[in-house]
């Protein structure tokens, strides 16, 4: 049986059942994005690794391997890394059937919020002429500019705020 015997194939046998058993245990699972925007990275490191795809909150993401801090994901046909902090296991419970958030009676303004102003906006500053309106012309044109989320997550993660503050993701 050569040098190591029986005890070093059993050892083999035995790593190489564990590394199976945790592909397996990953293969067909489903996550879900527990932020409002959840990116998925072509690799691990968020300096040097390129933004793969953008899942918003709720979204099923296929997990293909867990490791200690990152998952590496489908979504969509695409593959990359995700923190494990931006997923959950369970599907948030304020989802309905369709995968649109419900809303309760305090719910409005913030999902308005998530809208752009248009027709809300107008409506308001026809109805309070002394509101400084630039402001919300402003917020409309960084909500119809398509980079906004990306010069959002460069400055979050250059000033560790957010996702990137003490722990959060890398």
């Amino acid at each position: 049986m050569g040098r190591h015997g029986w005890g070093g194939l059993a050892l083999g046998a035995a790593v190489f059942v564990a590394i199976l058993a945790t592909a397996l245990a990953a293969g067909g699972e489903t996550v879900y994005a527990r932020r409002p925007s959840v990116t998925i990275r072509s690799s691990q490191d968020p300096f040097e690794s390129k933004v793969v795809a953008r899942v918003r909150y709720g979204e099923k993401i296929e997990v293909l391997e867990r490791g200690d801090r990152w998952l590496r994901v489908r979504y969509r046909g695409a593959e990359g890394f995700v923190h494990a902090a931006n997923v959950s296991d369970r599907k948030p419970r304020d989802l309905d059937e369709r995968g649109a958030v419900r809303l309760g009676a305090g719910d409005v303004s913030g999902g308005a919020a998530a809208r752009p102003f248009g027709e809300v906006a107008r409506t308001y500053g026809a109805n309070h002429p002394k509101a400084d309106m630039a402001a919300v012309q402003t917020m409309e044109r960084i909500v119809e500019d398509k980079k906004w989320t990306e010069r959002l997550d460069a400055f979050q993660r250059a000033g560790r705020l957010g996702d990137y503050a003490q722990g959060g993701a890398q």
